[in-house]
């Protein structure tokens, strides 16, 4: 009897994973053979909103936009990124119009600004991508810059969805609205914790409004991709965390991540790019969170990035 038992068990762990991979490796192999599209005529699109337009993966999406003949509004800090990508952009496509939105987005004037910016035109696809990470241990981060982070990550990114979804809804227009997530979002990440926490917040506010709009002709897409080659790993972040080193010799295109975008907004609402992302999503898949959270309380001490912060940390008190 004993024995009967154990098999059905077995059978249904096999049974289990399989449906679990299948629903995973399907729509994968599916959208990758899936071609970028033309978001102009998808959406019958006429101006778009880029934040963090001025480098890496928003510069991309930003000449990913140009190339199908697509007016946008670029938004990023206000230096010299910016102020070089605009006149270059406006030098490789004279047909078109740009305008620069000079702002930084953890600050309340941000928004402002760009619904200032845009209250004259239509606006049909939201590119919410500015985003940063933070190296370090959470109380040794000053509170204003931890803040800070959740304002770029998330808030700004909440208030001009609300915004433009409610333009697009009130004229009755076609469009999307892509978030730059990321897979960290799916699991613990002690050393850059603001990071995977409001990539996880962007993920699930992806997918509950997406089932709110879809009827309505607008399109929800969160994409995780696998590393970046991009200012993501520079700056004082850059030797704090030896992970994110690791990860750095994985990174793909940011060019690549904008096709990405432009094949699967309107195919799926959340996109795993890369075998990373894959993984990452996989692991997610058959090992609970909770169990992750509760190990990690006693590998992460041993870990050289937790030695590394905390030798920092009593360096500076």
């Amino acid at each position: 009897m004993l024995g009967f038992i154990g098999d059905w068990i077995q059978y249904f762990l096999y049974l289990y994973a399989l449906i679990h991979l299948t629903i995973l490796i399907v729509p994968n192999i599916i959208h990758s053979f899936l071609g970028v599209q033309d978001l102009k005529r998808k959406y019958n699109a006429k101006w778009a909103v880029v934040t963090g337009a001025s480098t890496g993966i928003g510069r991309a999406i930003t000449e990913k936009l140009a190339s199908q003949g697509i007016n946008v509004v670029l938004v990023a800090l206000d230096d010299k990124f910016l102020k070089d990508f605009y006149a270059e952009i406006k030098t490789k496509n004279p047909s078109l119009e740009f305008r620069c939105v000079g702002a930084d987005l953890s600050k309340d004037y941000a928004v402002d600004a760009v619904i200032k910016a845009t209250e004259d035109i239509s606006v049909s696809l939201l590119f919410n991508n500015a985003g940063f990470v933070i190296a370090g241990l959470f109380p040794d981060v000053a509170l204003e810059k931890s803040l800070a982070n959740v304002s770029v990550n998330v808030t700004c990114g909440v208030k001009l969805t609300h915004h433009f979804l409610n333009k697009m809804l009130d004229s009755g227009i076609k469009g999307a609205i892509i978030f730059t997530s990321s897979p960290a979002g799916l699991f613990p990440n002690p050393c850059t914790s603001m990071y995977s926490a409001t990539k996880a917040f962007l993920t699930k506010f992806a997918q509950s409004i997406a089932a709110e709009v879809k009827s309505s002709g607008i399109d929800v897409l969160a994409i995780h991709p696998s590393p970046v080659n991009t200012n993501f790993y520079l700056g004082e972040n850059a030797n704090k965390v030896d992970a994110l080193n690791f990860f750095k010799q994985f990174a793909t295109t940011p060019a690549l991540i904008a096709d990405v975008m432009f094949a699967s907004v309107g195919r799926t609402v959340v996109r795993e790019q890369g075998q990373t992302a894959f993984w990452f999503k996989l692991l997610s898949q058959f090992m609970d969170v909770n169990f992750i959270a509760w190990i990690s309380c006693y590998i992460i001490p041993f870990t050289a990035d937790f030695k590394k912060l905390q030798k920092d940390r009593k360096k500076t008190n």
